[in-house]
């Protein structure tokens, strides 16, 4: 081949080049640009304050959270908590407190049964725990959520899970997927251990129920 057809295929070769550079930076430009404002994605992390709206999608919250006290008549020292699996006809919140003074922590159990016409709430089971089992209980929750910034893991189906904890005026909430998020999964152990071992007899006895599964395998 002589040098002047080489020449010009190098110089093809180099404008090809030089507009997939140019081509490939435009890309990248608009890219930022369109995206520029858009919100980052939820960190899922532990938030101050009662437990925020869910977002995207519809929220639970209101009814599950409904039927059990307010946090602030936890007497400044409770947790909430709910667990939603997906593939149980079951779902379930919960409500722990212990009153000034008083030997035993309060508690409260309410599972919401799938219908035709939904979840619908079954009247709500009382009872008690050892003051201070739920002392400890509640500090090895602190120590699991207070300060974690989150997780951008993306997550859907299995087990929800979310948390209100307050302690005097402070209330602190998460909430997140316990089937893929291992700091999730750790509070939902955290809290059906609780569960089995000081409210047997709150629980129901059937063969699903969530605080006989293994968010593993969810």
């Amino acid at each position: 081949m002589s040098r002047a057809p080489l020449l010009s295929w190098l110089h093809r070769i180099g404008y090809l080049t030089t507009l997939l550079v140019v081509a490939g930076l435009a890309w990248f430009a608009w890219g930022a640009v369109a995206h520029r404002d858009q919100p980052a994605a939820p960190r899922l992390g532990t938030h101050e304050g009662p437990l925020p709206p869910a977002e995207p999608g519809p929220s639970w919250d209101k009814e599950l959270f409904g039927r059990l006290p307010a946090p602030a008549d936890l007497a400044g020292n409770g947790y909430r908590f709910f667990a939603l699996p997906q593939v149980r006809d079951d779902w379930f919140a919960i409500a722990l407190w212990t009153p000034p003074g008083d030997a035993n922590a309060q508690g409260r159990l309410v599972i919401f049964r799938r219908t035709d016409k939904g979840f619908t709430p079954l009247p709500a089971r009382s009872f008690t725990v050892p003051a201070a089992q739920f002392a400890s209980f509640a500090g090895q929750v602190d120590r699991l959520t207070d300060g974690w910034t989150g997780d951008l893991k993306p997550c859907g189906g299995g087990l929800g899970v979310a948390f209100e904890r307050v302690r005097g005026d402070r209330v602190t909430s998460g909430r997140g997927n316990a089937t893929c998020l291992t700091h999730y999964r750790q509070l939902n152990r955290l809290t059906l251990d609780f569960l089995r071992r000081t409210a047997g007899q709150a629980l129901p006895r059937v063969d699903d129920g969530w605080w006989i599964l293994d968010p593993i395998v969810q």
